[in-house]
């Protein structure tokens, strides 16, 4: 690993954390225990065609993603649009014009001009369309100052008309993004989060670029982006992990810092090595450094020869993924964005009309995320009858009471007559509550 000396450094003045020197943060620990890696899956299975997924109340797939067939890119972006809304979150599909295609673009990773040139001037779909879809959403913060969380949705294939899955290219980018929007949005923070996924990558940066040409236009107050690109592949078992920063800035390199001190701090199994001199400039992050934003990548080692075998084909699948790795780097990105964004600490509320009573019960799910079936972990010294309630507050249906017993009691729950969305399973009369989201 690369290291570097700085004492500290000022962005848009604010006064970053003196590199090297990141205090452990036991909230930050909370954070980033709570990536899970059966929601990351979730994400990747669906977006890479493995498992079906619900459009706008129909079943529907996703096995392709490639950003000038317009068709299927728009419900890709859609289905995302649904994953953010799933957590309380409000986003929004920006469109944006591609009606001028330029071979002098910037190009992602492991594609040539003429590879380029070539993919866009031949088959059915060669024309690029006149539009294009960016998903973003956003937590805002005390003040205006933005930390961007960002990937890139669409994806490549030889078979890029039909199938491309992309699952670690970048179905994982993606769910890490989401993970840390759902994970996030329960917190209230300093600093504005926007979570942002770009189409158009695969094919010359397309949505980063527009979307980083309006910021600028805008004077928004971009203070880091992290950008994941290809987090989820680990074919040697050693978990080494790439961050690029912006060259010979000193911002970016320090906030690259930041995010390698992270993975040391909270003893994530991963190696870092930061870049800036050798930077690539071959994803989304790199549709900032024109504009003077400090924007960095995050990605697998791919320049140190273990990137995925299965990059740009059809065997970019699920089943080729490191869960652990993946997992690790999510919490990683996580506990960065945390940093910048400074969480702002809950304040307890106690009035005299409602006493403390925490100690009535304890409840606990194996998984937010339920289809139909589950159970619940209760443990009461009285008789208590939860019931859940949805996103609105309103009570939808009564569970069965609970009676006291000094050991923690399993209850099975069938929730197939409720419709997928937001919920919490509540203890009337105690703040006992667990937060459970219901999917189809």
């Amino acid at each position: 690993m690369k290291s570097f000396t700085i004492l500290s450094v000022i962005v848009r003045g604010i006064v970053c954390l003196a590199f090297g020197n990141i205090e452990y943060n036991t909230e930050i620990l909370n954070l980033i225990e709570q990536v899970n890696t059966d929601s990351l899956l979730y994400i990747v299975s669906g977006l890479s065609g493995e498992t079906g997924v619900t459009i706008a109340g129909e079943p529907d797939s996703l096995p392709c993603r490639y950003a000038p067939y317009s068709q299927v890119t728009y419900k890709a972006a859609r289905w995302l649009a649904d994953q953010f809304e799933i957590h309380g979150l409000e986003p929004e599909l920006v469109e944006f014009s591609v009606n001028e295609f330029s071979f002098k673009c910037n190009l992602p990773i492991g594609t040539s001009h003429s590879q380029l040139k070539t993919i866009l001037t031949e088959g059915p779909y060669s024309d690029l369309p006149s539009v294009m879809w960016n998903v973003v959403t956003t937590i805002p913060g005390a003040d205006s100052e933005q930390i961007l969380f960002t990937a890139h949705y669409d994806a490549i294939s030889e078979q890029r008309y039909t199938y491309t899955p992309g699952a670690d290219d970048n179905g994982s980018g993606v769910a890490g993004v989401l993970e840390a929007a759902r994970i996030m949005s329960k917190h209230d923070w300093q600093h504005t989060l926007k979570f942002v996924l770009f189409s158009g990558e695969e094919v010359g940066l397309y949505g980063s670029q527009a979307y980083a040409k309006e910021a600028d236009a805008k004077a928004d107050p971009i203070i880091g982006v992290l950008n994941l690109d290809m987090i989820a592949y680990d074919g040697w078992g050693e978990p080494d992990i790439d961050i690029h920063c912006r060259p010979y800035d000193e911002v970016s390199i320090g906030q690259g810092q930041i995010l390698a001190d992270a993975m040391d701090i909270y003893d994530l199994d991963l190696i870092p090595e930061l870049h800036h001199a050798d930077a690539t400039n071959r994803s989304d992050h790199a549709s900032f450094w024109p504009f003077n934003i400090p924007a960095m990548l995050l990605v697998e080692d791919y320049f140190g020869g273990d990137a995925t075998p299965f990059y740009h084909t059809t065997q970019d699948r699920i089943s080729s993924l490191n869960v652990e790795y993946f997992t690790e780097g999510v919490k990683a990105s996580v506990a960065w964005a945390a940093i910048m964004a400074e969480m702002i600490p809950d304040e307890p509320v106690v009035t005299e009309s409602e006493p403390e009573t925490l100690d009535i019960a304890s409840l606990s799910l194996p998984s937010q995320f339920v289809r139909s079936q589950t159970w619940m972990e209760i443990k009461t010294p009285h008789t208590v009858t939860p019931a859940i309630y949805d996103a609105s507050g309103r009570r939808v249906k009564i569970l069965a009471s609970v009676n006291a017993l000094p050991d923690p009691q399993r209850i099975y729950l069938n929730l197939s007559n409720l419709e997928p969305g937001i919920y919490w399973i509540r203890i009337p009369g105690t703040r006992i509550s667990q937060k459970l989201v219901l999917l189809r």
